[in-house]
């Protein structure tokens, strides 16, 4: 096959690569066009812009007290009369349409104790 492709002229090539300002001029693009002005870009340009007022600073508002963090699912060694008195609670509570919860009242009897402890 025959090669179609003109020989490349590596002196004018050169040339323009040392003339050129690294500004991508010369060597392989042209020089840029002038940008038409429209009359959308004179009408903006024209327009006044309006100055950003201040945000005034949020107040700063109190948090209630915080809540705590549930750690679901440890799993707690009980004996087995403590676990029939927490069946027990739960029936009788529920018998008088209360929530008859056995974790809040483990959590409950936990906090009393932990307060107790730090008392000493």
């Amino acid at each position: 096959m025959a090669n179609k492709r003109p020989p490349i002229e590596l002196e004018e090539l050169t040339t323009n690569l040392k003339a050129s300002t690294g500004q991508g001029i010369n060597a392989f693009f042209s020089h840029p066009t002038p940008e038409r002005s429209s009359p959308e870009k004179q009408s903006r340009a024209t327009q006044p812009v309006t100055p950003v007022l201040p945000v005034p600073p949020v107040p700063v508002v109190p948090l209630g007290p915080a809540k705590r963090i549930m750690r679901r699912r440890h799993p707690l060694d009980i004996y087995e009369d403590q676990y029939n008195f927490l069946l027990e609670y739960q029936m009788d509570e529920r018998k008088h349409n209360r929530l008859g919860s056995m974790s809040e009242f483990v959590r409950k009897a936990l906090d009393q104790a932990i307060e107790k402890y730090r008392k000493k």
